[in-house]
């Protein structure tokens, strides 16, 4: 659907950095965002999904059913757009690859039980008392990790261990006020974020 909305026929790719990325782990330490800290910010809810092991570039592609085996841990994870007041009837995918594909940080939650399937969830978003039911289906996480492995793969890359790729919001982008507290569950944990001014 993202592709269609920005006239592309291949996902986008941005980078994750160190200083962006937010832990909740636990209920009571949600995650504090300031909006005064973006343009205009914007929220998708994901999966974080860690690597195993660091991952030299081969010979064979990637497919989801490789990518699921080399995942150590998963957690509900808020992906922080920073869409700069983009105009969404005429979207640049150029400029937006410039712009690391609009990634502005990442909120992670606590981590899932170890081995779980992640492919098909139930999620559940709770954003200022209203309750929007998803699924992570919507995101396909371990297609989304295949194509970022065999993205890197073709450029020559190592992806490493400890690294983290989102894959993909299971519910539309939100662009919460000041004062928004949101909550994303999926099996059971929850990350949890508010917003100040």
């Amino acid at each position: 659907a993202m592709q269609q909305m920005c006239g592309i026929d291949h996902p986008l790719f941005g980078g994750i950095f160190a200083r962006e990325i937010h832990d909740a782990p636990t209920e009571d330490r949600p995650a504090r965002i300031a909006l005064s800290d973006f343009v205009h910010l914007g929220v998708e809810f994901e999966l974080a999904l860690e690597i195993a092991e660091d991952l030299p570039p081969g010979d064979a592609p990637w497919t989801a059913e490789r990518a699921r085996a080399v995942v150590a841990a998963a957690r509900p994870a808020f992906e922080l757009i920073e869409d700069r007041a983009a105009d969404y009837a005429a979207l640049d995918p150029a400029t937006m690859v410039a712009d690391n594909a609009w990634c502005g940080g990442v909120v992670l939650g606590p981590k899932l039980p170890e081995g779980l399937d992640v492919s098909a969830l139930p999620s559940r978003l709770l954003q200022d008392g209203q309750a929007e039911e998803g699924n992570t289906a919507a995101a396909a996480p371990y297609d989304s990790l295949a194509a970022v492995l065999e993205h890197l793969r073709r450029r020559g890359e190592t992806a490493r261990a400890g690294e983290i790729v989102i894959t993909g919001s299971a519910l539309r982008t939100r662009f919460p006020a000041a004062g928004a507290t949101l909550a994303y569950e999926v099996a059971g944990a929850a990350v949890r974020m508010e917003t100040t001014p």
